[in-house]
């Protein structure tokens, strides 16, 4: 018979090769946990967070403030996180009323009408009732 501590060092079994029943347990409670959190984790989300992020209705997204960009709002706008291009004065910029991130005009038009989070902290901007 071949031991199977062979390949382990030279050859000598472990002192300590008995398996009482709170290993065996503890064991059995883990691989389950871990199945589990696996099964979990393969859900696709809850209808209402899959519903939550799929675009603005044209009625919302007409509603959200434009600002015009000025020299004087270079502190706190900078630059359109979605094209990367920094705003000029006299550009329309939409600063978003729950975050307050701005971006081009076209730009986060075109990002709000499929989703309904911001591009920048993915904060939801409306609830799913108003969309």
């Amino acid at each position: 018979m071949t031991h199977p501590y062979r390949f382990l060092g030279d050859g000598d079994s472990p002192a300590s090769t008995d398996l009482d029943s709170s290993d065996i347990a503890r064991c059995a409670w883990l691989r389950c946990l871990s199945s589990t959190s696996a099964a979990a984790a393969s859900q696709p989300p809850p209808l209402a967070l899959s519903k939550a992020n799929k675009g603005l209705k044209k009625k919302i997204l007409r509603s959200l403030p434009t600002l015009t960009y000025t020299q004087e709002s270079a502190a706190k706008f900078s630059d359109c996180a979605i094209c990367l291009a920094e705003f000029s004065d006299g550009e329309e910029i939409r600063a978003l009323p729950q975050c307050g991130h701005a971006f081009h005009v076209a730009c986060i038009d075109k990002w709000l009408g499929s989703h309904s989070s911001c591009p920048s902290c993915r904060r939801i901007l409306a609830s799913t009732a108003g969309l």
